[in-house]
């Protein structure tokens, strides 16, 4: 890439990130409000969501490779990991978030734990509404 592209990438990509950030920041408002769990200020918001993120990272990354190495060593096919990994992670990464949302806000861990469940419950009904209507272009298609 020139000059000018890789600008024009690198712009795309920070407008992604910012809009994705923007979406992350606005569904843990809105889960604490479906939650009836005190919604924290904006500010304070967005600091729990880049400590998460970052935490959630450095947690599951560090799960994922202890995961490959034991499929190494074990002689396990490793396209396998990555399911187990991701069934493994749901755990570890609903740990981390409560913890971390409830220790940042001085709150009940349950208060943490309910707005991990309705964020990721938000989180599953979009994929799903979007699956389907993948779905059903891809149908409409071959009719």
């Amino acid at each position: 890439m020139k000059g000018p592209q890789l600008l024009l990438f690198l712009a795309c990509g920070a407008f992604v990130l910012f809009a994705y950030f923007v979406f992350e920041v606005m569904l843990f408002r809105f889960s604490c409000k479906l939650a009836r769990v005190p919604r924290p200020g904006i500010l304070r918001s967005i600091s729990i969501v880049i400590v998460v993120f970052f935490a959630v990272i450095v947690a599951e990354g560090a799960l994922g490779s202890l995961i490959r190495e034991a499929y190494v060593f074990g002689g396990y096919p490793l396209w396998e990991a990555g399911f187990v990994a991701f069934f493994l992670g749901l755990p570890v990464h609903m740990a981390v978030c409560s913890a971390l949302h409830a220790k940042m806000l001085a709150r009940p861990l349950s208060e943490g734990l309910s707005v991990w469940l309705v964020e990721k419950s938000i989180k599953l009904g979009l994929i799903s509404i979007g699956a389907g209507l993948f779905a059903l272009l891809i149908f409409a298609n071959k009719a």
